[in-house]
């Protein structure tokens, strides 16, 4: 280990860790307070990240993602950069090509209650964590929050 000293005004000697990367096998040094999470398995982003993504269908080529590249032969045209692409069967299955993000969560609040109750159409009320239809609930959409309109009620009385 090699000692490093912090900036004079903190006056205080600290011994660097010395480790070696997972993902290259090359050394590199630390000191314990930045060995948080990841940070001290990898010796620099390059590795962090290619570790991280290694073995996903996310593989590009060129400057695009593979599943990209699938998409736009699907269609016979470049699809737009707004576009999302959702694997509604993981990573490696059949994908929908949505048109923007808003309609992407939409597909995955839907599939959350499906596989939550059955039933695509039910939403979760914040406050008692039922689920249920839209007609019994009140959706804010400024917040995008579901909540019962009983629920409402009683959390609006204890607030008065």
């Amino acid at each position: 280990m090699t000692k490093s000293v912090l900036p004079r005004k903190w006056g205080i000697e600290m011994e660097r860790v010395q480790l070696v990367c997972q993902k290259c096998g090359k050394g590199f040094s630390l000191l314990p307070c930045q060995m948080k999470r990841d940070r001290g398995k990898f010796c620099s982003k390059a590795c962090y990240h290619s570790a991280r993504y290694k073995g996903s269908d996310y593989k590009k080529i060129g400057f695009k993602r593979a599943d990209r590249i699938k998409a736009e032969s699907v269609l016979g045209k470049p699809i737009p950069e707004k576009v999302v692409l959702h694997h509604f069967k993981g990573k490696r299955g059949p994908f929908v090509i949505c048109e923007d993000q808003s309609y992407h969560a939409f597909l995955h609040q839907r599939q959350r209650s499906l596989d939550a109750t059955g039933n695509p159409n039910k939403r979760k009320c914040v406050i008692c964590k039922g689920w249920d239809l839209s007609d019994n609930l009140y959706i804010n959409t400024d917040h995008n929050n579901v909540i019962h309109n009983e629920c409402r009620n009683i959390y609006q009385a204890s607030r008065r």
